[in-house]
């Protein structure tokens, strides 16, 4: 069976602007009766944030925006997922000015559990890390 989804979600804030949410799901799936599913899905995905001031008191933007890319793979009883999202966003308050870059990798397998690991280096403010199993 061929997959193909898209979609193109936006998500308004009470507190002005919006995120703008675009990808699609494609791969394909084949069942046996003896042996389970077996298949490959991918996700590829943008978020456009644009003026979002849902965030205390900063207004937020995409610079340009966020991305997402991974893959679903189901062989027989195992499903694995393997997901990045990077890309930046610009935070503003009263003339103040943070610059995000954010890269992120999650890997999940039904047998194993999973793992995030990555980090947000803003500037000015730093770099927050994470690296955690669940």
């Amino acid at each position: 069976m061929q997959v193909f989804q898209p979609w193109s979600v936006p998500t308004n804030c009470a507190g002005g602007g919006y995120v703008s949410s675009v990808g699609h799901v494609s791969g394909s799936i084949s069942v046996s009766d003896t042996l389970g599913a077996f298949g490959n899905i991918s996700l590829t995905g943008t978020d456009s944030i644009i003026g979002w001031g849902c965030s205390g008191n900063w207004t937020v933007n995409g610079d340009p925006y966020l991305s997402e890319i991974g893959t679903l793979k189901i062989t027989g009883n195992n499903i694995s997922a393997d997901f990045r999202q990077s890309g930046g966003f610009v935070a503003t308050q009263n003339g103040a000015r943070a610059g995000c870059q954010v890269s992120v990798h999650v890997t999940w397998d039904n047998s194993l559990g999973g793992r995030v690991q990555g980090s947000v280096t803003c500037n000015p403010g730093g770099t927050a890390s994470v690296n955690q199993t669940f």
